[in-house]
């Protein structure tokens, strides 16, 4: 039996509430246009999202999103990881399931190769920003670390200021510290809470997580509708309407609408086209392939634990030139997490005194690397009969071969490492898994499946505003893009 759903009534949805979900709602709401928004609003049961806070009964989950959960909705399709960790939300929306998503923009130069205007993108970077709290701090304003708005500047770890206050000449590498969505304590504004435990998420909650509640939409008509997974779109009477599930396992469907934008990530968008007829049953996605690797801090740096700084990072750029990928890592100071993993990962890292190892973290930092994606690293996404779907490794370079690549291009940078005050030694990188990084997309083919204003070659009216719509993946962070990018095509489709 079929639910017919008398909710979906405006003519417009937005399927997802994740970072291009909710940058969708911001271009229909600036444009004063009525929607739908649909979610399935999972919820993540573990120790961050139960963390006590002030900001716990806020109405803030639509302002900026809630924390990924990826898990399995249980009715309906499912998702079969294989040898991959690559993720998805199933539309229940977020920024970061980690730390909060780091807010950088796609180059220049990258936006142009995709034949969109740059000052769309812009445009697009500073609305979002002008919307998000965020605290930054960079060298050099006309960087890679490029400022779109006003952030507080926050003061940074003693570990990291050799780095970010020695001038480079060298163009193919930069350092600096850049833009958290983060939050003060009982304040909607800018700044941190320096409890230093940030590579482990928020335990104070003041990076917007799944404990926040769903804030409704501004607009008097629109409506948020929750507990519905999207299983597919078909065609009546020339309007477009939504198959879908709820947690019982009942079949619902909503519609009539006019335009569809779809928010999901990669992998669910890719199953719902799919089902819907309106892709192929398989799709390529491109992965930002991970990589670790250990710095020495040249200067011995002391640590306090009181001095703790919730930013607890410093970033590198390495420009490719001449066809080389671009490289982007992030340097970890010395954390209470960051000594539980060290110990976790070491052979004999348990037998080690806790008072050893924070004696080795203050002068060895670990850094978390981003390969910019290409043909070499992707991830095959196959629905079958069923609706399963399949994620599979099918990286055309080996491991062994990436990690040699890798050494070399950050042994030529070895002097401007040095002047940032660290060492390489050339030693210990460890390449991730296909889809660790979170740092994948740009599935569907522009031309033939998409155009460049993210509609479905098939389905007129349908747009692609995620990962899936982006024609590269960077080195570096994805989300502030993922959301310029949804913004633009909302606002391009609809004014």
């Amino acid at each position: 039996m079929t639910i017919s759903d008398s909710h979906g009534s405006n003519s417009i949805a937005i399927i997802g509430t994740g970072p291009s979900g909710v940058a969708a709602r911001w271009a229909l709401e600036e444009l004063k246009i009525d929607f739908d928004i649909i979610d399935a609003d999972l919820k993540e049961d573990s120790p961050f999202n139960r963390a006590i806070s002030p900001l716990t009964k806020e109405d803030i989950k639509l302002k900026l999103g809630s924390n990924l959960p990826y898990r399995q909705f249980r009715s309906g399709p499912t998702i079969v990881y294989g040898d991959t960790k690559i993720k998805n939300s199933f539309t229940a929306g977020g920024l970061s399931e980690v730390w909060g998503a780091t807010l950088l923009p796609y180059q220049e130069k990258t936006i142009q190769k995709w034949k969109l205007p740059w000052s769309d993108f812009v445009e697009a970077y500073r609305v979002v920003l002008s919307k998000v709290p965020y605290a930054t701090f960079s060298r050099n304003p006309d960087s890679n670390f490029e400022e779109f708005g006003n952030p507080t500047k926050l003061k940074i770890n003693s570990c990291f200021i050799s780095s970010i206050t020695t001038p480079t000449d060298n163009k193919l590498i930069e350092f600096g510290a850049s833009r958290l969505a983060i939050q003060l304590q009982k304040e909607n504004s800018p700044g941190c809470y320096y409890c230093n435990k940030c590579l482990e998420g928020c335990v104070s909650s003041h990076i917007w997580s799944a404990a926040h509640v769903l804030r409704p939409p501004t607009l008097q008509k629109s409506k948020a509708i929750s507990g519905i997974r999207v299983v597919d779109i078909f065609i009546k009477t020339d309007q477009y309407f939504l198959r879908g599930t709820n947690s019982a396992g009942e079949k619902v469907e909503l519609g009539p609408y006019m335009k569809i934008f779809l928010a999901c990530g990669p992998v669910e968008t890719f199953r719902i086209l799919s089902e819907s007829k309106f892709l192929p049953n398989q799709t390529q996605v491109l992965d930002s392939n991970t990589f670790f690797f250990p710095l020495i801090l040249r200067k011995k740096v002391v640590i306090k634990n009181d001095e703790s700084i919730a930013l607890s990072q410093v970033y590198c750029h390495m420009n490719g030139g001449k066809g080389k990928a671009e490289y982007h890592f992030q340097v970890y100071s010395q954390s209470d997490v960051l000594i539980k993993r060290v110990a976790r990962v070491l052979p004999l890292g348990k037998y080690i005194p806790e008072v050893v190892l924070r004696k080795i973290t203050q002068q060895v930092l670990i850094c978390i690397g981003y390969r910019e994606s290409c043909n070499e690293t992707q991830i095959t996404l196959t629905r079958r009969e069923n609706g399963d779907v399949y994620c599979e490794d099918s990286y055309k370079v080996s491991k062994s071969k990436l990690k040699r690549d890798i050494q070399r291009r950050i042994a030529m940078r070895s002097r401007e490492l040095w002047k940032a005050g660290f060492i390489f030694l050339g030693l210990g990188i460890k390449i991730g898994s296909a889809g660790e990084g979170i740092h994948y997309g740009a599935n569907l083919r522009h031309d033939l499946e998409i155009t460049n204003r993210g509609e479905v070659k098939a389905a007129a009216g349908v747009f692609v505003v995620d990962a899936s719509s982006l024609q590269s993946i960077s080195a570096g962070p994805i989300t502030l893009t993922i959301m310029a990018n949804s913004f633009q095509i909302v606002r391009n489709a609809c004014k």
